[in-house]
């Protein structure tokens, strides 16, 4: 994906015309929703259990759900740093898990829609 990049360094993507570096479980979080939101549109949730798995290869609710809450507050704050707009990004759906919110902008060129950035 032109938007996701761990060929460098760092995990980076691509967001609002600037390239953000993100933690290794960060950067994981992020490519589990964003696989989700493409791949399954109408069906974009992630449960905590697709999460854990995604992230760390297993799920334990006892050990991982507060876990998945700090790792999600992290990433919104690398996303949105000013904190003004951070759940704009990733939307909680609660008791059950996250969801990543695609913007999509309308090319004049050829009117169809493509994606702008990550997000």
């Amino acid at each position: 994906s032109p938007w996701l990049d761990d060929q460098k360094l760092g995990y980076d993507v691509w967001l609002e015309g600037q390239w953000i570096t993100l933690a290794e479980t960060e950067y994981k979080l992020l490519t589990v929703l964003y696989r989700r939101a493409v791949d399954h549109p109408q069906d974009s949730l992630c449960t905590f259990n697709m999460i854990g798995k995604g992230v760390w290869g297993d799920y334990d609710r006892l050990r991982d759900y507060n876990n998945i809450q700090s790792l999600v507050r992290r990433l919104r704050d690398r996303l949105q740093p000013d904190g003004d707009a951070s759940y704009q990004y990733i939307e909680n759906i609660r008791g059950v898990g996250y969801r990543l919110i695609l913007k999509y902008h309308s090319s004049s060129e050829n009117n169809d829609l493509e994606r702008q950035s990550l997000l």
